[in-house]
């Protein structure tokens, strides 16, 4: 009897996840100059660019995290940044490893679509 192959429900080339792991790591410092912007009237054409730009990419980033259950959200956040994996994450006494990296593809797999890149 063959060996039953196991297909990857998200599966993304690495070239997409580090596009989308930079977006991801790129959200506070958005966050922040969406506040500075939204603090002055934008007067100037690539001001208003900008905070409409950073706008989008954090909703993106927001929207999907949201199937995500609220106390796992920031840290799966983070290791998706910071490059971490199971064994090295805080979520670890929270869920199971297959659980995580489900939700974790997901996300990943969400914003990939939303930025258009698959």
């Amino acid at each position: 009897m063959p060996k039953t192959k196991i297909y990857q429900a998200y599966e993304l080339p690495r070239t997409v996840v580090d596009v989308v792991r930079a977006v991801c790591a790129d959200y506070p410092r958005r966050a922040a100059v969406m506040k500075n912007l939204e603090r002055k009237e934008c007067s100037e054409i690539y001001e208003l660019a900008a905070l409409q730009t950073c706008r989008k990419l954090n909703r993106i980033v927001d929207e999907a995290l949201e199937p995500i259950e609220e106390a796992l959200r920031k840290i799966v956040l983070e290791d998706i940044c910071e490059k971490r994996g199971y064994e090295h994450s805080p979520a670890m006494v929270m869920i199971s490893k297959n659980a995580y990296y489900m939700r974790k593809r997901k996300f990943l797999y969400d914003i990939a679509e939303r930025l258009s890149l698959i």
